[in-house]
């Protein structure tokens, strides 16, 4: 089946059109073309639709290739342009590629014609790509602003995040084509360098791509300090692998932060991200999430599920065994104007929350899939008390229960109360 493509010639032989669309579709391309030549004829067929190309001969009797050229450049159009004349000389072809020509064929050696079209509209699909990159990362900054024009008391916290994506954004720019290193920044921006240090909360973090040679998936987690009392934290997954899921996952990371400090109510939290979410995403990419708040003077639990598997909470010896708390929702990122339902529970000193992305709960052995009820009981019988051993011991089980490399990437975020901080005399809980 041929390749459709939609073409504006700009030529004013009729016979030299003909030539080129049988060149063309001898080379397997199915070609929708108008012809122009005359400035006002080009306006137009802009005008009309978008064009996926255009070939412009050198000279014409009311138009030129120049002339076209600097029409698409005032237009700030991204369409291949290819000069295909057999009269121009090899200094006016060089200035036309200064100018910003991709490419210079003669009319007496049109093979050459398919395989630059095809070059060309590959570039063209990596230029889009990259400035999509780049608003989403313009995107995500903007919301960092927004939050610090509102919340003054975290600005230094604020300037660092805003630092960061600036730095991401640079190496985006500087390194593009070198994909791994891209990809390798990337994963360091969507989970937190260290964990805060707060002496009623312990964590244990640990993250796994699928793809070790990659580096880099659509799993993340953060905790945040929001206040003197609060503690806000949240685990997510993309979906898909690679740089394009890397790409939304710092979107829908940063703007969870931006959305925070602005709200930090879980249940509005979540339906604001899923709208913006939902404008920002493409395709069928879509975001399962779980965030919460933990008060560390009472161990209050607040949390709210998006299509993410539900959280483990083992309880301390002597208070109760181990259970999958409550809680779903739909997915962020599909349907607008959905909401979500806050969940509550409170947490005692030595009780051990654990989160977790579907890496590990719908880890496979051949056919055979784990589910959360197996992880409650690998969690449930586990000897370690520290976070960070915890973690380390479930995701060595994983490995010897598999056997194979996993299919998808693991993030794990063990978080246990250790105390609770003490009230000020005559101080009432809010």
């Amino acid at each position: 089946m041929n390749a459709s493509i939609r073409i504006l010639i700009v030529d004013d032989s009729e016979n030299d059109t003909v030539l080129l669309l049988d060149q063309l579709r001898c080379s397997g391309y199915d070609p929708t073309f108008a012809r122009v030549d005359t400035p006002e004829a080009m306006h137009a067929a802009l005008d009309q639709q978008p064009w996926d190309l255009i070939l412009a001969d050198y000279a014409m009797p009311r138009f030129s290739a120049a002339a076209a050229l600097s029409l698409v450049r005032q237009r700030e159009l991204d369409v291949p342009f290819i000069l295909v004349s057999g009269v121009v000389d090899e200094e006016k072809a060089v200035t036309m590629m200064r100018a910003g020509a991709h490419d210079y064929i003669g009319k007496g050696n049109l093979t050459r014609l398919a395989p630059a079209i095809e070059r060309e509209l590959r570039e063209a699909v990596v230029r889009s790509r990259r400035r999509q990159a780049e608003q989403a990362l313009r995107v995500s900054e903007a919301r960092f602003r927004a939050g610090e024009a509102r919340f003054r008391a975290t600005e230094e916290r604020f300037c660092a995040h805003r630092q960061e994506a600036k730095e991401n954004e640079a190496r985006l720019r500087t390194v593009w084509e070198q994909e791994r290193r891209v990809v390798e920044t990337l994963q360091r921006s969507l989970v937190p360098r260290a964990m805060p240090a707060v002496p009623e909360v312990e964590f244990g973090p640990g993250y796994w791509p699928a793809c070790q040679h990659e580096r880099v998936g659509g799993d993340f987690y953060d905790v945040v300090p929001l206040d003197a009392h609060r503690l806000a934290f949240a685990i997510g997954d993309v979906s898909g692998k690679g740089m394009e899921a890397a790409l939304c996952t710092a979107m829908a990371r940063n703007m969870w932060r931006g959305f925070l400090v602005e709200d930090p109510r879980q249940e509005t939290l979540m339906e604001r991200l899923n709208n913006a979410l939902v404008r920002y995403m493409e395709g069928e990419q879509f975001v399962t999430m779980l965030c919460g708040l933990i008060d560390r003077r009472t161990g209050d639990l607040r949390y709210v599920v998006a299509g993410h598997p539900p959280p483990l909470l083992r309880r301390s010896s002597g208070r109760g065994g181990c259970e999958a708390l409550p809680g779903r929702g739909m997915v962020l990122g599909v349907f607008p104007d959905m909401r979500y339902e806050t969940q509550e529970t409170r947490l005692g000193i030595g009780d051990l929350l654990l989160l977790y992305t579907d890496g590990m709960s719908e880890l496979r052995r051949h056919r055979e899939l784990l589910e959360v009820e197996a992880l409650r009981d690998w969690l449930r019988d586990c000897p370690a008390e520290a976070p960070g051993e915890v973690v380390r011991l479930l995701y060595e089980r994983a490995r010897e229960w598999s056997g194979d490399p996993f299919r998808d990437d693991i993030a794990l975020v063990a978080i246990r109360c250790r105390q609770l901080a003490a009230l000020p005399e005559g101080a009432a809980l809010p």
